[in-house]
This record gives C-alpha cells, sequence and structure tokens, in this order.
C-alpha cells in the first residue's frame, strides 16, 4: 500500500484501529511468556505508536523505535523517553546486520509493497536468537465480503501455511504460526466498510448504501514468531519444536 494511502488515514487512524489495537495488545500479552531482555526493538509499520508505547512499557530499559513510511502517520505519535520515531520502508530497514534484539511487525506484512523483501531486511537486522513477532490478518477473514469488496481490498492478505513457508525460506528459524477466529459486531455493512477504509483495509473509493442492518465478520487473526537463526532450539522426535528454559519466565 503506498504512502500517500497511509497519510489519508492518519487523521482518523486511532479512532477507527481498534481491531490493529486489539491484535496488538496480544503480541504484548505473548512476548510476557518469553524471557527477553532486548537493548533494541522495532516497531515496524508503527503507525501512529500505540504499539510503540505498550513495547516501551514493557522493556523500559530497551531503547524502542517505531519505522514508518508514512510521515504523517508518524507526526501523530507521542514522544516517549526510550522511544524515537525513523521514517523508512520496510524493504530498507535503516539498521546493521544482526543489531536487533526484538522486531514486531503487527498486521503490517500485507501493506508492504514487496513481502520476501521485507522479511530479508528483518532476518538481516535481527541478532542470533533475535525474535520476530507478527501479526495479520488471513485471507479467509474476507470470503463473506461480496464481490466488490474483495475487489477493493488494498492489502496482499495471505493464507497463514504459505507465510510460514516464506519465513523458511528466508533463513527464519522455527517459525510458529496460528490462526484464531476473532468476531466482530457492526451496526450496518456501512460502518464497516467505513472503518476498514478509514485504517486502509478497503480503498476509498468503494462506496455501499447504508442499510442499517447489523451485521457479523469472523476475522482470521494470523499471529506467529520466528527466531532470527538457528540457535539452541530443536525438534523432537515427534516433530514438535522445543525450546530451552531459559527463554521463558518461571510462573
Amino acid at each position: 500500500m503506498s504512502k500517500v494511502a497511509f497519510d489519508a488515514c492518519a487523521d482518523d487512524y486511532d479512532q477507527y484501529a481498534a481491531i490493529m489495537q486489539f491484535i496488538g495488545q496480544q503480541i504484548i500479552e505473548r512476548l510476557s511468556y518469553i524471557k527477553l531482555n532486548p537493548s533494541l526493538v522495532l516497531d515496524l509499520g508503527c503507525g501512529t505508536g500505540t504499539l510503540t508505547h505498550a513495547l516501551a512499557e514493557r522493556y523500559p530499559l530497551a531503547k524502542v523505535i517505531g519505522l514508518d513510511h508514512s510521515s504523517k502517520m508518524l507526526s501523530k505519535a507521542k514522544p516517549a523517553t526510550n522511544i524515537d520515531y525513523q521514517l523508512a520502508s520496510l524493504e530498507q530497514l535503516p539498521f546493521e546486520e544482526a543489531s536487533v534484539d526484538l522486531a514486531v511487525a503487527n498486521v503490517v506484512l500485507p501493506f508492504v509493497q514487496d513481502r520476501e523483501q521485507s522479511l530479508l531486511e528483518m532476518k538481516r537486522v535481527l541478532k542470533p536468537g533475535g525474535l520476530l513477532m507478527f501479526s495479520s490478518l488471513g485471507i479467509g477473514s474476507f470470503d463473506a465480503f461480496p464481490d466488490e469488496m474483495k475487489a477493493a481490498l488494498m492489502g496482499n492478505f495471505m493464507d497463514m501455511h504459505h507465510l510460514g513457508d516464506q519465513l523458511l525460506n528466508v533463513g527464519f528459524s522455527d517459525p510458529v504460526v496460528d490462526m484464531r477466529p476473532l468476531t466482530v459486531k457492526y451496526a450496518s455493512l456501512f460502518q464497516l466498510v467505513n472503518e476498514f477504509q478509514k485504517v486502509g483495509i478497503l480503498d476509498r473509493s468503494l462506496v455501499v448504501e447504508d442499510d442499517h442492518s447489523a451485521i457479523d465478520i469472523e476475522l482470521e487473526v494470523v499471529q506467529g514468531q520466528a527466531w532470527g537463526s538457528l540457535s539452541d532450539t530443536s525438534p523432537d522426535g515427534n516433530g514438535d519444536q522445543t525450546f530451552p528454559l531459559k527463554w521463558f519466565k518461571k510462573s
């Protein structure tokens, strides 16, 4: 999705981004089960910085950098002592190789111009043993959409299995990808379309009538993680992935 399109979303984004914010909070909750002491954290495609601030609160001793290719989005982001913001694209990250401990990409992969190049860049900047946490909306989220709405989708939404394959192909280690349904209720189709347009999921040129009929949609929330390089994780005899205890907090 183009920079111009996301610039157009900036003024109203926080008002309509409840789904993205909810999924971002789930990433924070998942991170609570993983033992990490990062020095440098990236929020990739940070938008107006809501998740950036949550990461800064989660890791107060780390430098957290929110990165986005939309200058207008970044202009809405609030400062904090351990947060910096940078204008850049995911296809060309302005960081040295093996310099990042944790990278987070919340519902951003469908909107990059070149997903493989973006994943390669994420892999390049992660330290050995560095962690990528990501989320997306699965392609099945839009199965119930009429054809004119499917044609107006702005992102390249993916099958979770394809994403796992891409992570392996670019050199990530031990990717884990899962999908959970999320039912969202709208007062009307008009409200649904308006919200999705305000956050960049649907093209703003799409016009639908307001029929005032309530509608529920079931989104596929794809979430997962992958490690920056092979380390001391290994599959067990059943093909399941095992992780060293040092990576997990004690209960």
